[in-house]
């Protein structure tokens, strides 16, 4: 680009933000506004010329010989825009700034899409996308974003919508919008996608299941095609006939096919013989799969492995790429934008271990490890958490191998770590969880020989760059792990003095589950906490059964009745402690086709 050429293009941007200021300053002035807008009891004064310059809807009504084109007044009388809404955009029409919450984006893009305000629904769709990147939606708003984006004929914002109901199919099937909402026809779609990520096909039968059973007498019809399209040859016969509903059965083609799959497990060949051939779809294995995940640590199985929850069982993913040290544990890991970062942990080298500060990303479309700018602490046992597009490494063990209260934060857009402010308490080993828009450490130690000292629970606000004091749980102490269910915050599992020997300062294992209200800083117990103290840490919240593993809680997608004490034998799940001693666990979508 020639001099000539960025002259004129910053002359443009310097123009464009006086005429923008300028008009934004008649508006706020009411100077020249020719017109008044009504929305509800509340009026708007305006110009014309601006609101026909952005807005489709209102050009038609001032330029083609309509009554309104005549008018001073013009009432809006449509049922969907309120005052507050029209506000935004009209202020949007003269300053180029649309102020976009979770909490008002949806009802701004249908106005914007009623008066078609083509770039403001572009801001809205662009927010959008990035509260789904930042994983600020609940699951059960994934449809309704879904079908608003088909509706208004965003096709961009519905593909973006689809992949995340694929990518986290089993949350949202649990929704009353999947239930309500999921036609037919999308439903078998999703079934079909290639980004179908889900830990297991049986759960993908109870979804279907579920959603037939929701509407049986107008959706049974649609039973035998949706049903063909579960990976039905993936389930064992045991679990075909605890979990295949016997409304569905009753319809022939599903009885037929329920038979077929009884008599190939009988012959034993579990991926051959004649049924697979007739029925190929039921035997094509899927792309993706959504399970824990565990990098490095003490063991002997390979550096990368995944729990396969059919098994119940860690399976080696050999063909993983392996990161760039084969020997190291005790390090933080996160998940950004469907990319793996582990951070800091202790690496085996010159026959000796040392703590690192070491940095790494795994880009799972490429299957590479990339090396990232370095913390500026070295660090062990310490938190990592994403929040905003940040990456927090909070406390742990330092270099010399003592608590250290040092937190930083890097930016991904500019690789670049920050130092922020100072934990109130060093601490190492802690559970953490964002909650409410901020980063939450609960327990933790401060000293390697006192392991019975309960610490405060500690709130940092990145917007004040702040850390807070806040109520210890009542019972559940040092460790444990949390998780954000429904807008609530729980604390589970962990370690606790001895009721028995607090002479001696003995811990225990705390089953207990307990829950946050931040209105009050208060804890309470969750009454639903029927599981037996275990080696594993099952837990209960509501109907759903969860396992703490490395300070990670994992959803066992086990649903209990609400009264009922907690079925299901902890031994099948035994395994999910073992191999992963001084691992970095999380949960991750990955093409497990590919890397087994």
């Amino acid at each position: 680009m020639t001099e000539m050429n960025l002259d004129l293009k910053d002359f443009q941007l310097h123009f464009a933000e006086e005429l923008i200021c300028g008009l934004n300053s008649l508006h706020e002035d009411k100077i020249l506004c020719d017109i008044t807008l009504k929305v509800g009891t509340k009026e708007f004064k305006a110009h014309r010329v601006v609101l026909a310059a952005l807005s489709e809807y209102f050009r038609a009504m001032f330029t083609v010989q309509l009554k309104e084109s005549k008018e001073d007044v013009i009432e809006l009388k449509d049922i969907s825009i309120t005052p507050e809404s029209f506000q935004c955009l009209l202020d949007y029409c003269y300053s180029a700034e649309l102020d976009l919450t979770i909490e008002n984006v949806f009802e701004i893009l249908a106005v914007a899409h009623h008066l078609s305000i083509t770039s403001a629904m572009e801001c809205c769709c662009d927010f959008i996308k990035q509260q789904f990147d930042e994983q600020n939606f609940h699951f059960d708003d994934f449809v309704k974003i879904a079908e608003m984006a088909e509706t208004y004929s965003l096709v961009d914002l519905k593909e973006v919508a689809d992949h995340y109901i694929a990518e986290n199919f089993v949350d949202v099937s649990n929704s009353d919008d999947f239930l309500e909402y999921m036609s037919s026809k999308r439903l078998c779609e999703f079934l079909n996608r290639r980004d179908l990520a889900v830990p297991s096909e049986l759960l993908v039968l109870k979804a279907v299941q579920r959603w037939l059973m929701y509407d049986k007498e107008k959706r049974l019809m649609d039973a035998n095609v949706l049903l063909r399209s579960v990976r039905l040859g993936f389930i064992s016969a045991q679990n075909l006939v605890d979990q295949f509903n016997e409304d569905i059965k009753s319809v022939s083609e599903c009885h037929k096919l329920f038979n077929g799959l009884m008599q190939h497990h009988a012959v034993g060949k579990p991926i051959s013989g004649a049924f697979p051939l007739k029925n190929p779809e039921l035997f094509a294995p899927r792309g993706c799969t959504k399970s824990l995940i565990a990098i490095g640590g003490r063991t002997s199985m390979s550096c990368v492995r995944y729990y396969d929850v059919n098994a119940h069982d860690w399976v080696s993913l050999k063909n993983f790429a392996q990161p760039p040290y084969n020997t190291f544990t005790n390090h933080g890991i996160t998940v950004v934008h469907h990319n793996l970062y582990i951070a800091g942990g202790q690496y085996y080298g010159s026959n000796k271990w040392q703590t690192r500060n070491y940095v790494y990303k795994y880009d799972a479309s490429t299957n590479k490890w990339q090396s990232l700018a370095a913390m500026k602490v070295e660090r062990s046992y310490f938190g990592l958490v994403n929040l905003d597009g940040f990456i927090y490494a909070i406390g742990g063990l330092g270099k010399d191998g003592q608590p250290t209260d040092v937190v930083e934060r890097y930016n991904i857009a500019t690789n670049k770590w920050q130092i922020i402010s100072a934990l109130q308490s060093p601490r190492y080993d802690m559970a953490i969880a964002v909650f409410a828009g901020k980063i939450v450490i609960i327990g933790g130690q401060s000293s390697k020989t006192d392991s019975t000292e309960v610490l405060d629970v500690e709130v940092f606000d990145p917007k004040r760059n702040q850390w807070e004091v806040k109520s210890k749980p009542l019972t559940c102490r040092n460790q444990g792990s949390t998780i954000v269910v429904d807008d609530t915050l729980y604390v589970a599992g962990g370690s606790q003095e001895s009721s028995n020997d607090s002479a001696t300062g003995k811990v225990e294992l705390c089953n207990l589950v307990e829950e946050y209200n931040s209105e009050h800083d208060s804890w309470s117990t969750v009454s639903q906490s029927l599981i037996p103290k275990n080696e594993i840490g099952a837990f209960r919240i509501n109907s759903h059964v969860y396992f703490s593993i490395c300070n990670h809680c994992y959803n066992s997608n086990v649903i209990i009745p609400q009264d009922e004490v907690y079925d299901v034998d902890l031994d099948d799940w035994i395994k999910l402690k073992q191999n992963t001693n001084g691992a970095a666990v999380t949960e991750f979508t990955f093409n497990v086709t590919k890397l087994k």
